[in-house]
């Protein structure tokens, strides 16, 4: 539950997307797993009890401290509105999460080999299948409760004052003494400081200083907050500015570009990015009707409240993902808005594909137009944001006859088998629409002319199109973000290095499938969650439960591994990596099956179904490693505990950022099955021909 409370927090403070996450989550795990390698140095054949009690106690105030820190420093260290890069990031989280994780890392080793020693035996295996428990019973809490029902501080605060009931509890057997009497008093004082004070808003004052914070939660979708600096009224998503009020130039750019290349438009679908100028510069139409889908019932309660359309009768609102909606729907337009932010992670991508577009296209009246839009480039044009530009216009001349580019504060992508006009002040002239903005007297035409043709001619010739599995524009648009910075990205790919070079030297056969079991258990766990994004657009609600199952599965595999499939404990730690190799395989059949045929029900169960197998035989695959080593229990459970979570950091970090976007899902399953499979090959050349047993 602690690190659903910090990765929440952390991807507010850093408008999180994917290449964020992925980032926090290697940084997470690697420094737990570097912790538990540190749990090395243990070498007291009894621990202390005050040992373990107090340190749990420690471990349960850290999180207070990170997130202080996270945001009362973000804007002390980089200046409000500038970028952050992902260097920045990169060592700005490290920094943060480095006490909390190096401590639970170590802690671990210290309880499974205690725990092991209580029952006089090798019980490595069962102390992680109860830590997966507690993962589980953490994870479904905060995924369908608390996140809903507190914020991060009172969650935390319950957590400590659990900590410290369990403290007091093993301190009974012992005299009071000042000590226990401080314990006792912050177990009430701090969580009555969380649940007593507004805690939310005054840590996140810190990062709207100039701004009242009018309403801060937790969504199924991301986190929301809703702001007000003098009359203007701004709202937030995960950090990321959606939208703001009394922005006329924004809301006329967004619908009038679109809707006067239509002659007479009467159904109108947006998705998403609506305001209250937006619907009200659209009704300046003659229209019949007005669908808004918009999935988060947060930003439409905003909305409401701010009068975009609760009066408004011929305004529909669904409450869906567009795309299911689209899918569905006997519905036909005239023009299709898409305000959604430029495809720089996987749920926004999937509105950019070529299979969107399909699906959109068929739902469109003749001559029906379709608007997108990406970041302005009207006085300059880079190679990569040249690129990303081009993608779009590829993928929309896939399914259109025809692609204009029209500049403003972004690059309006319109496309339409119909015909389309850049003589903006002509059409506006023609339709007699009153604005204040889009009109000849702040518009040229011929500038406007000059601008996109010069767009035009720095499109490229790469001939990519975006499409759900092979996400090229979000990977395109990650490095047109990361074009921006003039940062030294030496210091990641030196660190990176590094820690392989760490992990080269001290690996051994076995410590070497568990690195690959982890890499292959994260990656699968990422590929689902993303499918399961492409399919039905909301993998934040739903990572909770995909955490829970996959650690259901790794804690029933190494609680109930007392005996394997063979006796011999080789055999079943290849049968267990060849098991994780299969999964891999089976889900790239999983993919091919479903792109062609779709089927909701069918599609949930058998995602679930891969998460909990891999987690099972991941489960499996450690207690077996415990079982196969010579040593001492606390090298056995760093070396194996380690070299596990090191791998699922490298993992979610390369397939995330680098892996995926370039590859697509197809081939990284190829290669994620491929490198289990030599895995094994290894492991039986060397234990079987070469030393001939």
């Amino acid at each position: 539950m602690l690190f659903s409370c910090l990765k929440s927090e952390f991807l507010s403070v850093f408008n999180g997307n994917e290449l964020i996450l992925a980032i926090i989550i290697a940084n997470w795990m690697g420094l737990t797993g570097f912790g538990a390698y540190l749990g090395r140095l243990i070498n007291q054949p009894k621990i202390e009890t005050s040992f373990f009690t107090f340190s749990l106690l420690y471990l349960s105030i850290l999180p207070f401290l990170s997130i202080f820190l996270l945001y009362f420093l973000k804007n002390l260290l980089f200046p409000i509105g500038s970028s952050i890069s992902v260097v920045q990031i990169f060592t700005y989280s490290l920094i943060l999460l480095a006490p909390y994780c190096l401590l639970s890392g170590f802690l671990f080793i210290a309880y499974s080999v205690e725990f092991s020693n209580i029952i006089s035996g090798n019980k490595i295996a069962h102390a992680y299948g109860l830590e997966s428990v507690g993962s589980i019973i953490g994870g479904l809490a905060f995924g369908f409760f608390v996140s809903y029902m507190l914020d991060t501080f009172k969650a935390l605060g319950i957590l400590f004052s659990c900590s410290c009931f369990i403290t007091l509890y093993f301190r009974t057997n012992k005299n009071f003494n000042i000590s226990t009497i401080g314990i006792a008093i912050i177990t009430v004082l701090i969580p009555a400081i969380c649940f007593l004070f507004n805690t939310d808003k005054v840590y996140k004052k810190f990062i709207f200083p100039s701004q009242e914070i009018l309403k801060s939660c937790e969504s199924p979708y991301g986190s929301i907050v809703e702001t007000r600096c003098g009359k203007q009224i701004n709202v937030f998503g995960n950090g990321f500015l959606l939208f703001c009020s009394d922005n006329s130039i924004h809301d006329e750019e967004m619908v009038h570009y679109a809707m006067i290349q239509h002659k007479d438009p009467k159904n109108i679908l947006l998705i998403s990015g609506g305001t209250p100028g937006i619907f009200k510069e659209i009704m300046k139409y003659k229209i019949d009707k007005i669908i808004y889908a918009e999935i988060n019932p947060e930003i439409i309660g905003i909305l409401q409240k701010y009068g975009a359309f609760s009066e408004n009768t011929k305004v529909t609102i669904t409450k869906r993902d567009a795309r299911q909606y689209i899918r569905t729907t006997h519905e036909k337009f005239d023009v299709v808005l898409v305000n959604l932010p430029p495809p720089d992670n996987f749920q926004i991508n999937r509105y950019y594909s070529v299979e969107f577009l399909k699906m959109l296209k068929a739902k469109l009246n003749q001559d029906g137009i379709v608007k997108f839009n990406l970041p302005s480039t009207i006085n300059y044009v880079s190679d990569e944001a040249g690129e990303v530009n081009t993608i779009l216009y590829n993928t929309l001349k896939h399914e259109f006859r025809n692609v204009i580019i029209v500049p403003g504060e972004f690059n309006y992508f319109l496309a339409s088998d119909a015909k389309l006009s850049i003589n903006i002040n002509d059409l506006i002239l023609e339709k007699h629409i009153e604005t204040e903005y889009v009109n000849q007297n702040y518009l040229d035409d011929k500038d406007i002319l000059a601008r996109s043709s010069y767009i035009m001619t720095r499109l490229g010739n790469s001939g990519l199109i975006n499409s759900d599995f092979l996400p090229v524009s979000y990977f395109k648009q990650i490095i047109f973000q990361l074009s921006q910075f003039n940062s030294n990205y030496a210091f990641v790919i030196i660190f990176l290095l590094v820690v392989l070079i760490f992990i080269a030297i001290k690996m051994n056969t076995i410590t070497l499938g568990i690195f690959i079991a982890g890499f292959t258990a994260s990656s699968v766990e990422i590929l689902v969650l993303f499918s399961y994004q492409v399919f039905f657009g909301y993998v934040y609600l739903a990572t909770g439960l995909f955490f829970a199952i996959f650690m259901a599965g790794l804690s029933i595999g190494s609680l109930f591994n007392s005996k394997g499939i063979f006796k011999n404990e080789t055999h079943n730690f290849l049968i267990y990596q060849l098991g994780i190799a299969l999964m891999s395989l089976f889900y790239l059949i999983y993919i091919i099956i479903f792109r062609l045929w779709y089927n909701a029900i069918i599609i949930h169960f058998i995602s679930f179904a891969i998460v909990f197998f891999v987690g099972l035989l991941m489960g499996k695959l450690f207690s077996s490693a415990t079982k196969m080593q010579n040593d001492n229990l606390t090298t056995i459970s760093a070396n194996t505990y380690g070299f596990e979570l090191i791998g699922s950091a490298m993992g979610a970090i390369l397939i995330s950022t680098i892996m995926l976007p370039l590859l697509g899902f197809i081939i990284v399953s190829i290669i994620l099955c491929s490198v289990n499979v030599l895995c094994v090959a290894n492991i039986f050349i060397r234990k079987y021909l070469i030393k001939g047993k």
